[in-house]
C-alpha cells in the first residue's frame, strides 16, 4: 500500500511541475513574440519529464522554427 502511495504522489507532483513549466515557458515565449507559443510551451514541458537533456531536446524544434522564419534569437 505503501509504495502504491509513494508512486502517486510522485506522479502528481510531475504533472505539477510540469504544469508550471508549461505555463511558464509559455509566458515567456509570449514575451519575446515566438510564433505558437502554447505549443511550444507543451514540447517544452512534456520533454523536460526526461531527466537532464529533456530541456535541450525540447529547445531544438523551437531554436530551428525561430531560424527558419527568419526570426533569430531575439
Amino acid at each position: 500500500m505503501e509504495f502504491a502511495k509513494t508512486t502517486f504522489m510522485y506522479f502528481r507532483y510531475m504533472l505539477y511541475d510540469t504544469l508550471i513549466f508549461f505555463v511558464i515557458a509559455s509566458f515567456v515565449l509570449i514575451i519575446f513574440r515566438i510564433p505558437y507559443p502554447l505549443a511550444f510551451g507543451l514540447i517544452l514541458a512534456l520533454t523536460n519529464l526526461i531527466p537532464y537533456i529533456g530541456p535541450y531536446i525540447g529547445l531544438v524544434p523551437l531554436a530551428i522554427f525561430g531560424f527558419l522564419n527568419g526570426q533569430g534569437w531575439v
